[in-house]
C-alpha cells in the first residue's frame, strides 16, 4: 500500500512539472509575443522584397519520342536487321541531348554567348519597367535617362572581343536617329557613333571588338550592358541548367527543361536544340545506310561472280549426265540444305559487319557466334543425310546446292542495296519532336505568395529560438515560489507588469516633468491592487515588530522599490494613517520627485542637527496624511552620517509621531546603508523584480541584512508580467484578473 502511494505521488509530482513546463514555454511565449511577432513581420517584409527585386525566371520545355521500332534500316534489310537493331538506351539520348554537338550549334544560332539587356534603376527598377512601363518616347522616370523604364529592347545579333574581356560588362549608349555608342569596360569610349543594323568594328588593347545591334529601341541616353561570355562557358553552364528526363520508366519519351530570364529565349533555345537533336539523328541513320551500302557494294560483285560459276558448273554436270529432274526426297533435302546455307551466309555478312565496329568479343558478336554454331549444326546433319543417297544425286544435290544458295545471297543483297538507297533519300530516323516549346510569359520564379509565407515561417521560428535563447541567458529568479522553497522566506506581494506606469515613466524621461503617482492617476490599475494588498498584509506582519517602521531595499538597483514604498505610503495615508515617507538613499535618494517636491532640507540636515523633525517634514505632500522627508543634501559620507546615534533618536522621535514610517534605502549590495538602517526598522522587506536578481545575488542580499542585524520579514516580488502571472504561476492569477471599474 505505501509503494503504491509513493507511485501515485510520483506520478502527480511528475505530472506537475510537465504543467509547469508547459506552462513557463507558454509564458515565454506570451512575454516574448511581441518579439517573435517583429520577426515575423520583418521576415514577410524581407520575403515580399525579395519577391519584389528578384529577376522573374521562365520556364518552358520540349518532349521527344525515341522509337523502338523505328529502324527503317533493319525493316529495309529484312532478316539482316538485327545487325542495327542495337537499342538506344535513354540514358545514351540524353546525353546526346546534353553534348557539345548538339548545345555548341544552339550557343552559336541563338546568341547565348552574349548578354545584352536594359541598365535599371537599382532594387525597383526592373519591377516598374514590367509592370508599370514608361513611354520610351516619353519623359523618363526621376529624370534619370540613363535608365531604363519600360519597353526598351536590345537585340545584340554579334559580338567578339579579345579574351581578357570575356564575362566583362560593355555599355551601348542609345543615341538619336537609330545610332549608338559602345564603351569598354573600363569605361574608356570605343565607338562614338555607329549605325543599328550594320557591323561596327573597333580597335582595344588586345585585339578587335566587333559589334552588331541588329535592334534598339529605347530613349535617347539609355545605357544598356553588354556581356561576351566565352563559347565553351556558356555550353557548360546549359549543361549544366538543362534538365532532361524519361518520362516513365523505358517510355522512350524524353522531356528537356530549362530556365532563363527570357521567355523568348528559353522558348529559342528548347526548340533549337529540338531541331539539331533531331538532325542529328537522321543525319546518324543517312549515316549507317552509307555504311551498309558501301559494305554490300563491296560484297557484290564477289558474289556475282560466285553465282555464275555455281549455275555454269551446274549447267554443265546435268547435261554431261542427262539429269532432268531429282527425286522428291532429294529435292527436299536439297531446299532444306540451301535454306540453312543462305542463313550462314547472312550470319557471316552480320558478323563481319559488326566486327567494323564492336571486338570480337563483344557481346554482338558472342551473339551472332552462337546463332553460327546452331546453323553450321544443321547443315553437318543435312550432309550426314546427303550421304544416305546415291553417289549421282549426291553430285547433283551438292551442285544444285551451290548455285541456289548463291542465287540466293545475290538477289537478296542486291533487293537490300535498292531499299537502302530509296531509304536513305528518304532522311528518317528513329526519334520525332512530340512537343516543341511554348512561349510561357508566366514566371515560375518568383512565387511571391509562397516567398512570403516560408519567410513568415522562418521568422516565427527565429522568433521563437530568439525567445527561448533570452529566457535561458536571463538568469534572474522567474517565480516567486522559487524564493519561498530556496530561502525560507514569504513573499508579501507579488506586484504585476504595469504598462501605465511604463507610459508614465517614458513621458518623464521624454519630457522632463515628474511622473504622476500611480495610485492617484490609475487606482484600479492591478499593479495598484497589488499594493493595497501588500498594505493589508503588512497590518499583521507588524503586529509583533517591535516598532512601526517600514524599511524597503533591494539587492540591486533598478528593481522598483521606490515605486512600492511611495505608492505603498499613498495607499496606507488614504485609508486614514499617518504616514511619513522617507527618503533614505542618501546616495542617489530622488523620491521628492515622485512627490513634486525640492530636494531641500532633509534627513542628512535632520541627523546632522539632533533637534526637531518638524521643521524638516514636508506635510501632506501627495494625499492627506502622508508627510515626507527627502533626502537633504547628499553627503559625502553617508554611512558614517547614519551610523551618527543621532539617526537613531531620530526614527524613534518619527516613530511616535506616526502610525507608518515608510523608509526607502539604497541597494544592500551596493552599499551598507540598509543593513545599517535594517537594525531601527521593525520590518525589512526586500524588493526583487522579475528576472532580474539571479539566485545568488537574492542570498547574499539576505545574508548582509541578517548579518547587519534587521529583521528581514519577507520580499517583495516585482514587475511581474501578467501573462506569466496567469500560466506559470496560478496560485497568483486570479489576484490579477479582476479589476475595478465604475458601474455605468
Amino acid at each position: 500500500m505505501q509503494e503504491a502511494d509513493e507511485f501515485l505521488s510520483r506520478q502527480r509530482s511528475s505530472s506537475t512539472e510537465e504543467s509547469t513546463s508547459l506552462g513557463e514555454h507558454l509564458a515565454a511565449l506570451l512575454e516574448y509575443r511581441n518579439v517573435i511577432l517583429a520577426f515575423a513581420l520583418g521576415a514577410a517584409l524581407l520575403g515580399g522584397l525579395y519577391a519584389l527585386i528578384t529577376k522573374p525566371t521562365y520556364e518552358s520545355n520540349i518532349l521527344v519520342q525515341v522509337e523502338e521500332n523505328g529502324n527503317s534500316i533493319g525493316s529495309a534489310l529484312g532478316d539482316l536487321a538485327s545487325m542495327f537493331e542495337l537499342k538506344t538506351a535513354a540514358t545514351t539520348e540524353i546525353e546526346i541531348l546534353r553534348s557539345r554537338m548538339i548545345l555548341g550549334p544552339t550557343v552559336d544560332a541563338v546568341h547565348l554567348d552574349i548578354d545584352a539587356k536594359p541598365t535599371y534603376f537599382p532594387l525597383f527598377g526592373r519591377f516598374l519597367a514590367s509592370r508599370v512601363p514608361a513611354p520610351v518616347d516619353g519623359a523618363p522616370r526621376l529624370n534619370m535617362p540613363s535608365f531604363a523604364w519600360g519597353n526598351e529592347v536590345i537585340d545584340v545579333t554579334q559580338m567578339e572581343v579579345p579574351s581578357q574581356y570575356n564575362g566583362r560588362i560593355w555599355t551601348v549608349t542609345a543615341l538619336p536617329n537609330g545610332q549608338y555608342s559602345l564603351r569598354s569596360p573600363d569605361d574608356e569610349p570605343v565607338v562614338d557613333h555607329c549605325d543599328v543594323a550594320r557591323v561596327c568594328r573597333a580597335t582595344v588593347p588586345g585585339g578587335v571588338v566587333t559589334v552588331t545591334v541588329e535592334r534598339l529601341v529605347g530613349r535617347p541616353g539609355t545605357r544598356f550592358q553588354l556581356v561576351h561570355s566565352k563559347r565553351l562557358d556558356v555550353i557548360t553552364r546549359l549543361q549544366k541548367s538543362l534538365n532532361i528526363s524519361e518520362q516513365g520508366k523505358d517510355s522512350g519519351i524524353i522531356s528537356t527543361v530549362w530556365r532563363s530570364d527570357d521567355p523568348h529565349k528559353t522558348q529559342a533555345v528548347l526548340n533549337e536544340i529540338a531541331r539539331l537533336y533531331v538532325k542529328q539523328n537522321v543525319d546518324r541513320k543517312s549515316a549507317e545506310a552509307d555504311n551498309m551500302i558501301r559494305f554490300l557494294d563491296r560484297q557484290l560483285p564477289g558474289l556475282k561472280d560466285n553465282l555464275t560459276k555455281a549455275e555454269t558448273k551446274y549447267n554443265n554436270y546435268r547435261t554431261k549426265n542427262t539429269i532432268v529432274d531429282l527425286p522428291v526426297e532429294a529435292q527436299s533435302l536439297l531446299n532444306q540444305i540451301v535454306q540453312a546455307e543462305v542463313q550462314k551466309s547472312q550470319l557471316v555478312l552480320q558478323r563481319d559487319q559488326l566486327l567494323q565496329r564492336f571486338t570480337p568479343r563483344h557481346p554482338n558478336v558472342d551473339a551472332v557466334n552462337r546463332q553460327l554454331d546452331t546453323v553450321n549444326a544443321q547443315i553437318a546433319a543435312f550432309n550426314q543425310r546427303l550421304k544416305a543417297i546415291p553417289a549421282n544425286e549426291q553430285d547433283t544435290v551438292g551442285l544444285a546446292r551451290d548455285a541456289m544458295v548463291a542465287q540466293e545471297i545475290y538477289t537478296t543483297l542486291l533487293n537490300n542495296v535498292e531499299q537502302l538507297r530509296v531509304l536513305k533519300a528518304g532522311k528518317t530516323g528513329n526519334v520525332r519532336l512530340l512537343d516543341g516549346a511554348e512561349l510561357i510569359t508566366v514566371p515560375v520564379w518568383p512565387r511571391p505568395g509562397l516567398i512570403i509565407l516560408v519567410a513568415t515561417t522562418l521568422g516565427i521560428f527565429v522568433g521563437l529560438v530568439t525567445a527561448f535563447a533570452f529566457k535561458a541567458l536571463r538568469s534572474g529568479i522567474e517565480d516567486p515560489a522559487e524564493v519561498e522553497d530556496k530561502f525560507g522566506i514569504p513573499v508579501y506581494a507579488t506586484i504585476p507588469h504595469s504598462d501605465q506606469q511604463s507610459t508614465f515613466g517614458r513621458i518623464e524621461r521624454a519630457g522632463g516633468n515628474n511622473a504622476p503617482l500611480l495610485a492617484r492617476a490609475a487606482p484600479t490599475d492591478l499593479a495598484v491592487e497589488a499594493i493595497r494588498s501588500l498594505r493589508t498584509a503588512l497590518q499583521f506582519a507588524q503586529f509583533d515588530a517591535r516598532n512601526n517602521i517600514l524599511m524597503l531595499t533591494g539587492p540591486a538597483p533598478g528593481v522598483g522599490k521606490s515605486f512600492i514604498a511611495v505608492n505603498l505610503a499613498a495607499l496606507m495615508a488614504s485609508s486614514g494613517k499617518r504616514v511619513l515617507l522617507i527618503d533614505g538613499d542618501l546616495r542617489r535618494g530622488y523620491l521628492h520627485r515622485y512627490v513634486g517636491a525640492a530636494r531641500g532640507r532633509g534627513l542628512t540636515e535632520l541627523i546632522r542637527s539632533g533637534g526637531d523633525a518638524g521643521e524638516f517634514i514636508q506635510p501632506d505632500t501627495l494625499v492627506k496624511g502622508l508627510d515626507f522627508i527627502p533626502t537633504g543634501e547628499l553627503p559625502p559620507n553617508a554611512a558614517e552620517l547614519l551610523l551618527h546615534p543621532n539617526f537613531e533618536q531620530v526614527l524613534s522621535q518619527l516613530s511616535s509621531r506616526y502610525d507608518h514610517v515608510i523608509v526607502d534605502t539604497p541597494p544592500v549590495l551596493a552599499v551598507t546603508d540598509p543593513a545599517i538602517i535594517g537594525r531601527y526598522a521593525g520590518v525589512t522587506l526586500l524588493v526583487l523584480r522579475f528576472g532580474a536578481n539571479p539566485p545568488r545575488e537574492v542570498e547574499m542580499a539576505i545574508k548582509q541584512l541578517r548579518q547587519g542585524g534587521g529583521t528581514l520579514k519577507g520580499v517583495i516580488f516585482n514587475d511581474l508580467p501578467l501573462n506569466t502571472a496567469g500560466y506559470a504561476y496560478g496560485k497568483y492569477k486570479y489576484a490579477y484578473q479582476y479589476e475595478y471599474a465604475p458601474r455605468q
